[in-house]
């Protein structure tokens, strides 16, 4: 553009310079006139197409610094979303060590648990809730206390018979067994022997007491739920045997929590006052022997300590073999 301008200011000062000329020259000088003119209006339009051209460049060179302020604009925040990333992979790899520690942490102790579960399932070990299922209706007591299934009952109702209590009867006194031996319970005047046909209690009396004939007794018999016996003077037998095995169960607990074996909280409250001849508030010698439903809440009573006893021994075996597991890791 600046080199047209200047052709054109040249032709300017030769039109000028014409002009000037002579009188001679005036005839030459119109007919370049009009050429000067359409040469002259070329040269404007060329102008007028240069300026639209130039236009059209400015207007394609604001585009592109539009397109390159998008591009820094894009470029900023591609430069935020890496620094974000990279703290992400920061924070990322700081969790997967946490977590490769917590994992060899769960290892550890995945591996303890699994120590003290190849103890607890030791064939050594025998819970007695795992070996009779002892089921009493602590509620009301309106049902029959259950053991395995079976229904301890004071004689045949219904449809309870003999060789269902007789069964009964003879698991009560083998969980009784279990739960003497598990606890170290020992006595010179009684002993169990849980038959599967009927179970019996065998007292030994001190030489110091004499039968009615004069003679020293020796061996108390007594069966439970059998036909032929009577059965209140064995139940009465069996509520003084279960008395004086809560008694040495009641102080082998209280040893255990003294010595932080057991928790005095974990220890659960005995559901009825015992003796030797007294239940709750049953007294076995005034009860008749004909009084059915007094001699089923006797039942109901002493299966209710009878299940005491074997959550305390549950509780009690676990607790050691935790205890032992504990100190073997």
């Amino acid at each position: 553009m600046r080199k047209e301008e200047e052709r054109t200011e040249g032709l300017k000062r030769a039109l000028k310079i014409a002009a000037s000329s002579t009188d001679n020259g005036d005839q030459y000088a119109e007919s370049n006139q009009d050429d000067l003119e359409r040469t002259e209006q070329a040269y404007r339009n060329e102008i007028q197409l240069l300026q639209e051209a130039c236009q059209q460049h400015e207007d394609e060179l604001r585009h592109l610094q539009s397109l390159q302020n998008e591009q820094a604009t894009i470029a900023t925040e591609l430069d935020r979303l890496e620094f974000v990333t990279e703290e992400e992979q920061n924070a990322l790899e700081l969790e997967a060590r946490a977590f490769d520690n917590d994992q060899e942490q769960l290892y550890h102790t995945l591996a303890e648990i699994q120590a003290e579960v190849e103890q607890l399932s030791s064939p050594s070990i025998r819970l007695p809730a795992m070996l009779m299922d002892l089921q009493v209706d602590r509620e009301r007591g309106l049902r029959y206390p259950l053991i395995n299934e079976l229904r301890l009952a004071y004689r045949p109702k219904g449809d309870v018979q003999w060789n269902e209590i007789q069964a009964a009867w003879s698991l009560a006194a083998q969980l009784l067994l279990v739960i003497g031996t598990l606890f170290d319970f020992q006595s010179q005047h009684w002993k169990i022997v849980p038959l599967s046909h009927c179970a019996k209690l065998m007292y030994y009396a001190p030489e110091s007491i004499k039968d009615p004939t004069g003679s020293r007794r020796r061996v108390i018999v007594y069966n439970l739920g059998h036909p032929q016996t009577n059965g209140s003077r064995a139940l009465s037998a069996w509520n003084a045997l279960l008395f004086h095995v809560i008694q040495h169960t009641t102080a082998s607990m209280n040893e255990a929590c003294s010595s932080g074996i057991l928790n005095a909280t974990s220890v659960p409250t005995l559901p009825f006052e015992i003796s030797i001849g007294k239940i709750g508030n049953i007294v076995l010698d005034r009860l008749d022997e004909n009084d059915d439903a007094g001699w089923s809440r006797a039942i109901h009573f002493m299966s209710s300590n009878l299940l005491w006893l074997s959550e305390c021994a549950s509780g009690y075996v676990l607790q050691q073999v935790l205890l032992t597991t504990s100190v073997v890791a």
